[in-house]
């Protein structure tokens, strides 16, 4: 998809006769790489390291976020250290895999939700960057607009609801343009 992009074709093709190409996931990952395979050519290599900082960064916002509830400094360094150690992290980390950047992008949207209330659309492009990672990566705005809802909190649960949504359909047309 990558090539693709650099050579200023859509990284979504038109279903034409055979080769058949057919990208699973959101674009935002095959945007990210495209100048690192455009500056390197197509090897794994370094868009596999973006994947491994995605991981890393995702250990990193679990010590934050623990130490945010009160959890001692070495609790949430030894949760986020034993994150890296699951065997799933462990063979994703160092593959080409788009799940790991939704994760941070929506570990930091669940972050700024919960540390920031006040400032809750700040979440709103982490959260539309996540689903375009990878669809599924809808629950976590979901639960930030529930929970905002739950609390009874109107106006925060669906101005997020309304600025995942409007971010979501501009970001489809600009992309549908490309």
């Amino acid at each position: 998809s990558a090539v693709r992009i650099i050579h200023g074709a859509n990284p979504y093709p038109a279903i034409q006769p055979p080769v058949y190409v057919f990208n699973t996931y959101g674009p935002l990952v095959y945007y990210l790489i495209t100048p690192l395979v455009k500056h390197f050519g197509p090897v794994f290599l370094y868009p596999r390291v973006v994947i491994c900082i995605a991981g890393l960064i995702i250990a990193a916002l679990i010590v934050v976020l623990l130490r945010k509830t009160g959890v001692s400094l070495k609790l949430s360094l030894s949760f986020g250290l034993l994150y890296l150690t699951v065997p799933v992290v462990q063979s994703w980390v160092f593959l080409l895999r788009v799940d790991l950047v939704g994760v941070a992008l929506t570990l930091a949207g669940l972050g700024v939700c919960w540390i920031f209330p006040r400032r809750w659309y700040l979440a709103a492009p982490l959260f539309v960057a996540a689903v375009y990672c990878k669809q599924t990566m809808i629950a976590a705005p979901a639960a930030c607009c529930l929970f905002f809802a739950l609390r009874k909190e109107w106006r925060k649960a669906v101005g997020l609801a309304a600025c995942i949504g409007g971010l979501s359909l501009a970001l489809f047309f600009v992309l549908e343009r490309a």
